[in-house]
């Protein structure tokens, strides 16, 4: 199973849950819904160029460790997972529990 997160996975780790992405990058609260699915323009899971850059203006104001890297090529799990640990965040769980094994620790704190 490969462990690499698209940009908009790593966005839902380091930055909000995807129904709060839209506003975020300065469009209507259901646009990142579609991120999810590719386009004409871009592939599934990619983040249009304008929202990109505002979404990464939120992230450096607020300290966020989203990279331009990660917005533009996605990164591996485990880098994005020790950055979520750091943050003391956790994982989403849609995340979590696609990329590795679910432990007893991560049932238990949903």
């Amino acid at each position: 199973m490969s462990t690499h997160l698209t940009p908009l996975n790593v966005t839902e780790c380091l930055v909000a849950p995807i129904g709060e992405l839209g506003e975020l990058a300065g469009l209507n609260t259901k646009a990142a819904y579609n991120w999810a699915s590719g386009s004409a323009w871009r592939e599934a899971g990619d983040i249009p160029h304008r929202a990109l850059r505002n979404i990464h203006k939120h992230a450096q104001k607020n300290g966020i460790p989203l990279s331009l890297r990660h917005l533009v090529y996605g990164a591996d799990w485990h880098e994005i997972a020790q950055l979520v640990e750091g943050m003391g965040k956790t994982m989403p769980a849609k995340l979590r529990n696609r990329l590795k094994p679910c432990a007893a620790s991560d049932m238990a704190a949903e």
